[in-house]
């Protein structure tokens, strides 16, 4: 091959083969975007724990008592990881809202119907549960918040009765959890990360906590 037949494919200040002209003014405006955009996902995520603290510290409902809740969630994390495990669905039923319980039906089943691969999750310690994100209506059905769990756990893949895959760590997810009637449900589980950040600190059904019969 000849020597410098194929350049690098970013030269500062010139066009790169695609076409495209990047400059390096333009490179440090969009570094500097970023940067502000994620310190305004933080600060947000920051404003939406210090509502949750409020709408915890105001109410007089025993649903919303902070201490029974993080001990809940506790609690539902770890019988939900175990009934998962064992593929208790009558168990999870009890535990999940609707779509959710709709969905892990419909994953176990493709699973089965492929190679029977199914996911576990053992040896779990809870370290901490946090709440980052609350809604209190004055109509219950409509109540959730969001719980960030960090927990110490060993997670495996089984394929065809043989552990494939087996990560020993500490985690973070984030469970959403709703209110139907005197109980609460997950409603949605989601693995830590900044696209998962983001989607929490810009969820457009936070802001009706100013309306729609909010309390507060």
């Amino acid at each position: 091959m000849a020597s410098g037949s194929f350049g690098p494919l970013f030269h500062w200040g010139k066009t790169v083969p695609s076409g495209i002209h990047i400059t390096p003014s333009e490179i440090c405006f969009a570094a500097a975007a970023l940067i502000l955009f994620v310190f305004y996902i933080r600060m947000k995520m920051r404003f939406n724990e210090a509502e949750a603290a409020r709408i915890l510290a105001r109410s007089h409902e025993a649903a919303w008592n902070e201490r029974d809740l993080k001990l809940g969630v506790i609690e539902t994390f770890k019988d939900v990881q175990d009934a998962w495990g064992k593929g208790d669905f009558p168990r999870l039923h009890a535990l999940l809202e609707r779509k959710l319980y709709q969905e892990w039906q419909l994953r176990k089943a493709e699973a089965d119907m492929a190679d029977g691969t199914r996911e576990t999750v053992s040896d779990v310690t809870v370290n901490e549960v946090e709440i980052v994100n609350a809604k209190d209506f004055f109509d219950n059905s409509k109540d959730e918040f969001t719980a960030r769990i960090s927990f110490n756990a060993t997670e495996a893949v089984i394929r065809s009765g043989t552990e494939t895959r087996i990560e020993n760590g500490v985690f973070v997810e984030y469970w959403k959890m709703a209110r139907l009637r005197d109980q609460w449900k997950v409603r949605e589980i989601m693995r830590d990360g900044l696209l998962v950040r983001m989607s929490l600190a810009l969820d457009p059904s936070f802001l009706e906590s100013g309306k729609d019969g909010a309390r507060g």
